[in-house]
């Protein structure tokens, strides 16, 4: 199976044997329509957490996926995955989705030994992050 990923620069895994199954199983439970940011998910953690907490956490989570993503290490497949596991977790919390999907999509590939480009996580990290900060939300 080829998954096309997607974004300024067009990427191709190839998935195969159980990384398929677990890959089709996802995108499934999660179709490519997901917007960058999910900005429902936002307003109900700002509501929850009111404005001050949440800026707390929306900067905690900007530094240290950045340093999480500075630390991907593509030669240790485990490690990999494991990174790309927290880093899924996290920018679900806070509505990244389209990063949180690529995040899944590497773990996947990283835990069946294949590799895992960073660019495109890296750019869609940066593009949520520059929306965040922007505070730029849904058009319309």
């Amino acid at each position: 199976m080829r998954v096309l990923i997607l974004g300024k620069t067009s990427h191709f895994w190839e998935f195969t044997g159980a990384a398929k199954g677990l890959f089709t199983e996802f995108s499934e439970a999660c179709p490519m329509t997901e917007p960058i940011v999910d900005w429902a998910q936002l307003a109900d953690l700002k509501s929850a957490v009111g404005e001050d907490d949440f800026a707390d956490i929306a900067d905690v989570f900007l530094d240290e996926a950045a340093e999480a993503l500075g630390r991907l290490d593509a030669s240790d497949p485990a490690a990999l995955a494991e990174g790309l596991h927290f880093l899924k977790g996290s920018a679900l919390n806070l509505g990244f989705t389209a990063f949180a999907r690529l995040c899944a999509e590497g773990e996947v590939a990283a835990r069946a030994g294949q590799p895992v480009d960073p660019g495109p996580l890296v750019e869609a990290f940066d593009t949520a992050r520059a929306l965040l900060l922007q505070d730029q939300g849904p058009p319309g």
